[in-house]
């Protein structure tokens, strides 16, 4: 793992993604350098900045829906990771499956180089 933070970008809206901004803040290993509230607007913000992660947070369960495709100028992109809450249960889809997870669980999951392959558009 480097020495510098793992540049984390936040894609999402509400109260799962407020408090998760404030617990990722307090964690030296990361550095939240943007939030949006959709997709669009992370592929907007790609196109013309670099981060290390993107981190999806959304209420739909992932079975609805597909871990969505790092835009093709994105090449500073290294994961994709899609939170979901239901039932106080938070589930992170990287592709695998981690559910009950815990705030170490989930830094661990986004610090770690190359440890997930986003997926490429």
């Amino acid at each position: 793992m480097s020495d510098m933070p793992t540049r984390v970008l936040l894609v999402g809206h509400g109260l799962l993604l407020e408090g998760l901004c404030r617990l990722l803040a307090e964690t030296d290993s990361l550095s939240i350098v943007a939030t949006v509230d959709n997709w669009s607007k992370a592929q907007k913000w790609l196109a013309c900045q670099t981060v290390d992660v993107v981190l999806v947070v959304t209420e739909i369960p992932l079975f609805a829906m597909s871990l969505p495709s790092v835009p093709d100028g994105a090449d500073r992109v290294t994961r994709v990771v899609c939170l979901t809450m239901s039932a106080n249960d938070l589930t992170i889809y990287t592709p695998q499956v981690i559910r009950n997870v815990r705030r170490e669980e989930l830094v661990r999951v986004l610090t770690e180089e190359g440890s997930f392959a986003g997926n490429k558009a």
